[in-house]
């Protein structure tokens, strides 16, 4: 579908609302996102008297800052040193500050003025050595703990909040929310891995307890996550489901060993109902002899089928049920899940291929920098519908999206985390049928069909972040998110009137922001920043 085509469209029984496209490029200046920005920016404040004035609270978001370090190049983005953004907003008044995440992974690179040891989606260029240790050894045996994706807050005994950035790492990184300095690893008080294995990831998007909002917003309950095992002899790899309370940052209570026939190759997210943790088992794994061997993830991964397991872990009593999906199931972001009496049901969006390849643009840099390469990738996102029948044991799917878009990065309002729902906001990418790096903010109500986009053409757009205004609809409320325009390589933080998608305010950032990871909205509360355990 050519830019001049219509703004009204009717694909898989949807009505699509589309913005007019102009005659400009819609990926114009796309390859900016993937452009270097390590300049650290001191505390800016503005009067912004367009904001809402419900908006009371620290929006944070990661971005890239460096993809090189000495005479070494980073060939994956997800490999990148990345910083953090806080802007906090009250009374009409924004504040943005930033600062790279001194992880221990940027630390020790800086220190060597090269890429450090690690273990990375794809080697850099030129190749790291770790001599006199074995490349596997070495990279195993480093810090692992380049924390960008997602942030989350958990009350403190005293009621007050630690933050943390994660990643798909069993380890959490505790910082500081005034200054962004990173305090360390978090010192988990519990030992719940069994004799001899060892962590071998976890997941990066905690799920808050249903009903009780969000982990990167306000969470009134329990917090649940995962991290996988490996055996290092005999036995198999589990998936472990943990939760952490309210109060007690440093203890992870364990729920469930889920044995696996091998271990997952990834469990970036998972759904959360009221009584149910929903754990796909992605058709792929990680080689770990291939990591001992000194490899990248992106060529240690070992396809396994076409089958993909779904385990439904009772919160209650730690019980498992399989379910299995006859058609592969390959994914990184769950949309929302829920139960009913005689089912759980869940939406997530959905890769046609194992997407960690060479020639998938969502991941390597020299394909994210040349158009051709990138728009020629045939492996499409949808956003799907899985419902598991509880007393017959069978999964169905429905596509609630069709290609060539592609959608990823879904959010929805904190208030119906874990309950049915309709509205979700994702990223578009191929808005225009066309082009890879033509991007869209989506509103889609699967209730009703609609779906209306944010869009400027040579715009790229971040994540978009629900913030609810006290209203009874479920869309009453702004989506934040961040805007790069590709012509002028200006970064602006923007707000949305989630009902029309509509641009309601807006701040042009002083230094521009690279490619995004995942935002976070906390209101405004006392925090705490206490490095003692």
């Amino acid at each position: 579908m050519g830019p001049c085509r219509a703004a009204i469209k009717v694909l898989a029984g949807l009505s699509f609302v589309r913005q007019p496209f102009s005659h400009v490029a819609p990926d114009f200046g796309f390859e900016h996102l993937y452009d270097e920005s390590p300049e650290e920016s001191p505390e800016h404040c503005a009067e912004v008297q367009s904001l809402p004035a419900f908006l009371d609270g620290t929006f944070v978001i990661q971005s890239i800052a460096k993809l090189s370090m000495g005479e070494q190049r980073l060939q994956a983005w997800l490999d990148a040193f990345f910083k953090v953004h806080t802007l906090s907003i009250s009374d009409k008044r924004l504040c943005h500050k930033s600062r790279i995440i001194r992880s221990g992974y940027y630390n020790n690179s800086v220190k060597k003025d090269a890429v450090a040891a690690g273990v990375l989606f794809l080697e850099a260029e030129p190749p790291r050595s770790c001599a006199p240790l074995p490349g596997g050894l070495c990279n195993l045996g480093a810090p692992n703990d380049n924390n960008f994706a997602a942030t989350y807050r958990v009350k403190s005994g005293d009621s007050s909040y630690r933050y943390a950035l994660t990643t798909d790492q069993a380890d959490h990184l505790d910082f500081d929310m005034d200054s962004l300095d990173v305090i360390g690893k978090r010192k988990f008080q519990d030992h719940f891995t069994y004799p001899m294995h060892m962590p071998m990831g976890g997941g990066t998007h905690l799920q808050c307890e249903a009903g009780k909002g969000q982990s990167a917003t306000k969470c009134d309950g329990d917090l649940y996550g995962v991290v996988m095992e490996q055996p290092t002899g005999p036995g198999k790899p589990n998936i472990d489901l943990y939760r952490i309370r309210q109060g007690s940052p440093f203890r992870r209570e364990l729920v469930a060993h889920v044995p696996v026939p091998f271990l997952p190759g990834g469990m970036h997210s998972f759904g959360l109902t009221h009584d149910y943790a929903i754990l796909p088992l992605q058709p792929y794994t990680l080689n770990t002899e291939s990591l001992m061997a000194g490899h990248d993830i992106m060529h240690s991964i070992d396809t396994k089928g076409n089958m993909t397991p779904i385990y439904l872990v009772n919160l209650h009593n730690g019980s498992v049920q399989t379910f299995h999906s006859e058609v592969p199931l390959f994914y990184v972001h769950f949309v929302n899940s829920w139960q009913n009496g005689s089912h759980v049901v869940f939406d997530v969006s959905v890769f046609d291929k194992q997407p960690f390849s060479m020639d998938d643009p969502g991941m390597v840099l020299s394909v994210l920098r040349n158009k051709s390469a990138r728009d020629a990738s045939d492996n499409t996102q949808t956003i799907r519908r899985y419902t598991l029948d509880l007393a017959r044991g069978v999964v169905t799917e429905q596509k609630l999206t069709s290609s060539p878009s592609l959608v990823d990065f879904p959010t929805i309002n904190p208030a119906k985390a874990g309950n049915q729902y309709c509205i979700y906001y994702g990223v578009e990418w191929k808005h225009d049928g066309e082009s890879y790096g033509s991007m869209a903010l989506r509103k889609h109500n699967t209730c009703t069909g609609s779906v209306t986009f944010f869009h400027e053409p040579h715009n790229f757009v971040s994540e978009g972040f629900f913030v609810s205004n006290g209203g009874a609809a479920e869309d009453d409320g702004v989506v934040l998110a961040v805007v790069l325009d590709g012509s002028t390589r200006a970064s602006s933080f923007v707000v949305l009137d989630a009902r029309n998608m509509q641009k309601i305010a807006s701040y042009t950032f002083q230094t521009f922001l690279a490619m995004t990871a995942h935002g976070a909205w906390y209101p405004n509360e006392q925090r705490v920043f206490d490095i003692t355990v």
